[in-house]
């Protein structure tokens, strides 16, 4: 008898309908596709873990990844998606609701900036303050030191990757707001695809997911709760929190991109509407 696990939520980039689904890698509690023609990938993750742009959350007991083994062929039939000749493996697609981006939040003037650093900064480690001093080597362009983080560290999504994500998140919302950020920003994503193919397959996805504007849940909470008109520290601290708790570290090395971005565009933002070059 087969055991069915059910999706609860499929990002907006997932299109687990496309032919050529294999699977890639599997762990407790995840597992990731990929289709050789195109390079697309596409996570299968516990329902704990955030939304994300191209995943499908599922709510499965502990151990359900480990069903799925590396280049088994994924399809979807009838609304169910299943590995061939594996019965444990199939996953329930109708009725999951559909994760849609958030909005970029509006960038204003953030008068009180040290402050909502510091609701970040208490969650960082010794890691995470060596790869913010790294990023922070060169100025006043830090385009080389960056982009020198990609493949930088261990596993599936490498310290620098992680750290790279969270700080083209923040920026963002910086450069929509002025020209310096813009100009930083477009010169670092454009090193950054060149020097892609200096770390792993899912790594360089989540990169190109973030360098095209696409984040998961966790990483816009943040991002939102950082932007807020009046700050509440606490709610800035909250989404922190979560980001921090995911993975062993890759949440919290998000989290010192995340920091150093504001860290080092905040100040910039402020002088432009004082009209200080």
């Amino acid at each position: 008898m087969t055991r069915m696990h059910f999706a609860v939520s499929i990002g907006y980039l997932a299109q687990p309908a496309l032919p050529g689904w294999s699977v890639h890698s599997s762990f407790d509690n995840a597992v990731n596709l990929c289709r050789a023609g195109d390079r697309q990938m596409l996570a299968l993750v516990s329902e704990r873990y955030p939304d994300g742009p191209s995943a499908v959350r599922i709510a499965a007991p502990v151990g359900w990844g480990r069903c799925f083994q590396r280049g088994q062929t994924i399809a979807l039939r009838n609304g169910v998606l299943c590995a061939e000749g594996v019965r444990d493996a199939a996953i329930g697609m109708r009725g999951a609701r559909i994760w849609s981006r958030p909005d970029l939040p509006c960038g204003r003037v953030i008068e009180d900036a040290g402050c909502r650093l510091e609701s970040l900064t208490g969650l960082l480690g010794q890691q995470q303050a060596w790869l913010m001093t790294s990023a922070e080597a060169e100025m006043p362009d830090n385009t080389d030191a960056l982009s020198a983080l990609v493949g930088m560290g261990q596993g599936l999504t490498p310290a620098g990757d992680d750290f790279l994500v969270g700080y083209l998140c923040l920026g963002r919302v910086f450069a929509a707001m002025g020209d310096r950020p813009r100009v930083e920003l477009n010169r670092l994503a454009g090193s950054l695809r060149r020097r892609l193919c200096r770390t792993g397959d899912i790594s360089e996805h989540h990169l190109r997911l973030a360098l095209d504007g696409h984040f998961n849940s966790a990483l816009c909470d943040l991002r939102s709760a950082m932007f807020q008109p009046a700050a509440n520290y606490g709610s800035i601290r909250l989404a922190a929190s979560d980001l921090a708790a995911i993975g062993a570290s890759s949440g919290r090395d998000t989290l010192a991109g995340v920091a150093a971005a504001f860290r080092r565009f905040a100040a910039f933002t402020v002088h432009a509407y004082a009209g200080v070059s």
